[in-house]
């Protein structure tokens, strides 16, 4: 009966948490920029940004699922000669999957220096770390196997052995992991003319494949946390002086599993002066086929808000009735300056 827990449990966290890993995934990934790579840490002009995205799938259906919120802020810090900086920053996010609650806390900080490649500064290029802290729970106590149920003797089921309670030693797993993360990744963003830029990134996730993070283990596998490698890019090409062109796409990697995500966003400017701007359009995930993307976003002066909405068109479809994620974010950046003092100046004329 032990190897029957052992052997279901092992089938909540693969479902759930996919055994090895929980890592996290936005449809507006651009909208948690240092969840996606490092290097966007202190990556705009202002003073200081602070944001946050909340993800929540598959609980429209009658089951609990995914539920993720994420905040952070960054702040460029210091000029490094007269066209790179230097930026900091922080980010958390708290993942929630099924029922019974495994979660994962991501406490992270990250540096990231940013390069000027030429004069005028139209390609830069960044180099970004991050470092923290990861914590992983499962509330096991909410787990109900057959043998916790005392039969009556006639077929059914008048009580619950609650002195077989769900522990460590018989689930064979650690309810709780805390370990150390580290990332690193790498950017570009270059000018390619006055209408167009382009920006391409890659991240290295997990880069010293933290030992046993994963909250269940077997002798063959000892859980250890495995590179995540991420690239994405994104074009901006304005297409006259009302809409712009805005296609993007990511790419992720960890062991043997593959994720593919393709969006293309239109974007309307509705007033140049007031700098509003709405930005809407498809995105498609290929992972087995599995979701069609709708993303909306908004964006006023230094304010931006977005949603988006995932349709399930993968296999599960049959039972989550083409119902997916569902995601909201925002973001703002300050812009702190010092008002110049001119000093009067008199003009004497000469005689």
């Amino acid at each position: 009966m032990k190897l029957v827990k052992s052997l279901l449990l092992f089938c909540f966290i693969l479902f759930f948490g996919q055994s090895q890993a929980q890592d996290i995934h936005w449809t507006m990934f651009d909208m948690s920029p240092l969840t996606l790579n490092p290097a966007f840490t202190g990556d705009y002009e202002g003073t200081f940004r602070v944001g946050g995205i909340y993800r929540d799938q598959w609980n429209s259906f009658g089951v609990d699922g995914f539920k993720t919120p994420s905040f952070y802020v960054d702040a460029p810090i210091l000029m490094v000669g007269k066209r790179s900086w230097l930026a900091v920053g922080g980010m958390l996010y708290n993942d929630e999957a099924g029922s019974n609650g495994l979660t994962t806390l991501s406490t992270m900080g990250s540096a990231a220096i940013h390069i000027a490649l030429d004069k005028k500064s139209k390609s830069i290029f960044t180099i970004g770390l991050q470092g923290g802290m990861v914590q992983r729970r499962l509330k096991t106590e909410n787990l109900l196997f057959d043998d916790q149920i005392v039969l009556d003797g006639s077929g059914g089921a008048n009580n619950l052995d609650f002195g077989q309670s769900m522990n460590a030693s018989v689930l064979g797993t650690d309810p709780e992991k805390s370990f150390l993360d580290f990332s690193g990744g790498l950017k570009l963003t270059s000018e390619l003319s006055k209408t167009s830029d382009v920006t391409v990134g890659m991240t290295f996730r997990h880069i010293t494949t933290p030992k046993g993070a994963s909250l269940y283990t077997t002798e063959n596998d000892a859980g250890d946390q495995p590179l995540l490698f991420t690239l994405h890019g994104r074009l901006n090409v304005a297409l006259n002086k009302k809409w712009n062109l805005s296609p993007a796409f990511i790419f992720n990697k960890i062991s043997s599993s593959n994720e593919i995500g393709i969006q293309a966003l239109l974007g309307y400017n509705l007033d140049t002066e007031k700098q509003m701007a709405l930005h809407f359009g498809p995105g498609y995930r290929m992972i087995d086929n599995d979701a069609v993307e709708a993303i909306l976003r908004f964006d006023y002066k230094q304010f931006r808000v977005g949603a988006a909405y995932d349709f399930n068109v993968s296999s599960l479809s049959s039972v989550s009735g083409g119902k997916g994620g569902f995601e909201i974010a925002a973001s703002y950046i300050a812009r702190i300056y010092k008002k110049p003092t001119v000093k009067p100046v008199i003009f004497c004329p000469k005689f």
